[in-house]
């Protein structure tokens, strides 16, 4: 597999590519009335949600949006009207753009139901949405725009890299992640444990690294538990844990991968955390309001969580790297060692 060697930001075009999105949610907002209940006092996502009978993990991530814009402002957990959205959102400003507003409004995909799921709710999230062939290669290519690159820099410097030969990549799709940093570590090996749709998929497509015996696909249901048919030393984890942490069940995962690897082992994250640039902020709202209409809480994952979580749980040693520039999206990596049996 080629790793590509960027000469432009990827962060840009997505950026400009999830902005796309913010007509459909400010005329949903309209529609549902939101401007206008916001217009009298301030209130809180939980006040609104009851006051007008909306779903709150909905309704929270809209307003998040809105404050990500600037048609909102929020102090504390209470939400109001910017001067912005009091002159053009509200019925009864002589300057609303409301009509104008309908005809940026073209076809979001799932946001096209955004009214929807604000009055009933988000749809059951399909844990298959990323087995189809087209699905993953998507996946793959979007990984190939900065964040495989910057996993596999951040992962090869840790000292520890180049002793590892046995890789755990959970819930690691069709092995791309395992792949690139094979390429920094021919003697690494990697188990990756995935649905039994995509093992199925990555049979066919990823048949010549399987049977080189550089990567070994294993069916296994990633939200209940870590795999436990190691010992590993080094465990791979990107862009899974959101649930997990927003269901505190982390420290119980964390226990599960501690038995899983060899003392001195390396672990990895690589996850979207809370934005702390405003130029991210848009975009991360919205993927969070798409998330949460899927059905899925969230796309986001504290650092901190994560330390609290594996400081507990036998892991120490913690090396951080905060958000690059380049990136897509504000993925904090942390690097963290088996210091004890728990």
């Amino acid at each position: 597999m080629v790793v590509p060697e960027l000469k432009s930001d990827f962060r840009k075009l997505n950026n400009m590519l999830y902005q796309s999105y913010l007509p459909a949610v400010i005329n949903a907002a309209v529609e549902a009335g939101i401007f206008e209940d916001l217009s009298a006092k301030g209130k809180s996502a939980a006040e609104m949600a009851n006051d007008l009978k909306y779903d709150y993990a909905i309704l929270s991530a809209v307003l998040d949006v809105l404050f990500s814009a600037g048609l909102a402002e929020k102090d504390g957990d209470i939400y109001r009207l910017t001067s912005l959205s009091e002159d053009f959102m509200l019925e009864k400003s002589d300057a609303n753009q409301i009509t104008g507003l309908r005809m940026f409004s073209g076809s979001s995909g799932v946001l096209d139901r955004l009214g929807e799921y604000l009055r009933e709710g988000s749809s059951s999230f399909n844990n298959l949405m990323w087995s189809s062939e087209d699905a993953a290669s998507s996946m793959e290519k979007f990984s190939m725009g900065g964040p495989v690159q910057s996993a596999v820099s951040f992962v090869s410097e840790q000292p520890e890299f180049k002793s590892c030969r046995k890789m755990c990549d959970v819930a690691g799709s069709t092995g791309y992640f395992s792949l690139a940093l094979i390429g920094e570590n021919r003697d690494l090996r990697s188990d990756i444990y995935e649905t039994s749709e995509v093992c199925s998929l990555a049979q066919k497509i990823r048949k010549k690294e399987i049977e080189e015996g550089l990567l070994k696909f294993i069916a296994h249901d990633c939200e209940i538990g870590s795999p436990l048919n190691g010992l590993y030393d080094i465990y791979f984890c990107s862009n899974f844990l959101y649930q997990m942490g927003f269901e505190d069940r982390l420290e119980a995962f964390f226990m599960e991968v501690n038995r899983s690897m060899v003392t001195g082992g390396l672990f990895i994250s690589n996850h979207i955390a809370p934005p702390s640039k405003d130029e991210d902020r848009i975009t991360v709202s919205l993927v969070e309001l798409l998330t949460r209409c899927m059905g899925y809480p969230t796309h986001q994952l504290p650092v901190e969580k994560l330390e609290k979580a594996l400081s507990k749980t036998g892991f120490g040693d913690f090396r951080r790297e905060e958000p690059s520039d380049d990136l897509p999206f504000p993925v904090v990596k942390l690097a963290a060692v088996k210091i004890c049996e728990v």
